[in-house]
């Protein structure tokens, strides 16, 4: 045992990663072994780091498998390989199963070994340690076919990253595994903690806070509430006559109804027509009838400036005469004059932002 302890010593030097590592160390002479199954030595001496070596692989009837040069010192990555009507069982070395992440320091040969097929289908098992994380069922594979991971686990103040053999290999979804049961382990990066100042809000790896903007009006506007009014746009919009009860005759009948606004110097309204009358001749001949003649009809009676705003197009509000001297102590005519929204500020000196509505100022966040 010593003198293997020598050999080793003398081989290589590497860097032992933090996960069990099995080392197989083949010398010159005899073709020895030696497995390290725990934490290999911290520190081996090398003569010369760019030596390679080759390893064979001896398929067994299988598919051919190319040969393969690595540095002395590395860890092999195993090929795969198929034989009709077998299942892989994997690959050996002097009886001796090689997995993948071995490392070797001399020249070796592989043998594939392999299990005849059947007609009963033979699965293995694919256990699940999630350490610590979330429960996660063991799955049954068939031989041959590739793997489909279950869903991820979780875990409270870690993030998960894969899945590993036990030596450390990663496991990801539609590789193939040996035909043997076994047992993948769970790897997890705890999660960066952040901090924010009072009253901020974190946000991932910000901090924001919110503030309500300002509304005002811009230049040249009015403030009416929460809009803002342009007294110099303007347009007359819609009008209709108000509604009135008119007398019709002598005999005392009324109508009611809107009246027919028509222009004549001032907005005049025009309710009910007597159609039996299309001149103002026959207008005036009509016996105990009120009438009066204009826009070219006969209306039992016509009212100056009787009517009232029906709609503005569009951004536009109507106003009236009264409302402008009140609210703006404009004397403008009534009508539909434009308004807006009030401009939203943000005390950009500050660091502030509109965004959807609202000032935000965002910082970077704190590492705990």
């Amino acid at each position: 045992m010593k003198n293997k302890i020598w050999i080793f010593m003398i081989a290589f030097i590497i860097t032992a990663a933090a996960v069990a590592t099995t080392i197989i160390i083949v010398s010159s002479s005899g073709k020895e072994i030696v497995e390290e199954k725990k934490n290999p030595p911290s520190t081996i001496t090398v003569d010369d780091k760019t030596e390679k070596v080759t390893i064979t692989f001896d398929s067994a009837g299988g598919k051919e498998v190319s040969p393969l040069k690595i540095k002395k010192g590395d860890s092999i990555t195993l090929p795969d390989t198929e034989r009709d009507g077998y299942y892989l069982i994997g690959w050996y070395f002097d009886g001796k199963k090689i997995e993948n992440g071995f490392i070797f320091v001399d020249d070796a040969t592989l043998v594939a070994k392999w299990e005849a097929k059947t007609k009963e289908v033979k699965k293995f098992s694919v256990n699940f340690d999630s350490k610590g994380g979330s429960k996660v069922n063991k799955i049954e594979v068939e031989c041959g076919k590739t793997l489909k991971l279950p869903k991820n686990p979780t875990k409270e103040g870690y993030t998960f990253l894969r899945w590993e053999d036990k030596n450390g290999n990663p496991i990801y979804n539609d590789v193939k595994l040996y035909c043997e049961n076994v047992t993948l382990y769970a790897v997890w990066e705890k999660n960066k903690e952040y901090t924010c100042p009072s009253g901020y809000k974190l946000n991932g790896t910000k901090c924001t806070i919110n503030k309500e903007p300002s509304k005002v009006c811009p230049t040249g506007t009015r403030e009416d509430g929460n809009i803002c009014v342009k007294l110099n746009d303007y347009v007359q919009g819609t009008r209709k006559c108000k509604t009135e009860t008119v007398i019709l005759d002598s005999n005392g009948h009324t109508w009611t109804g809107e009246g027919e606004y028509y222009q004549q110097g001032l907005g005049i309204c025009g309710y009910y027509i007597w159609k039996e009358a299309t001149t103002q001749e026959q207008c005036n001949n009509l016996s105990g009838k009120n009438k009066q003649w204009g826009n070219g009809k006969c209306y039992a009676k016509i009212i100056n400036n009787n009517y009232e705003n029906a709609g503005c197009p569009g951004t536009y509000t109507y106003y009236s005469t009264s409302d402008l001297l009140n609210k703006f102590n404009a004397h403008n005519n009534g009508g539909c004059y434009k308004t807006l929204e009030k401009e939203q500020l943000c005390d950009t000196t500050n660091g502030f932002v509109l965004t959807a509505g609202s000032c935000v100022k965002t910082i970077e966040a704190t590492l705990k």
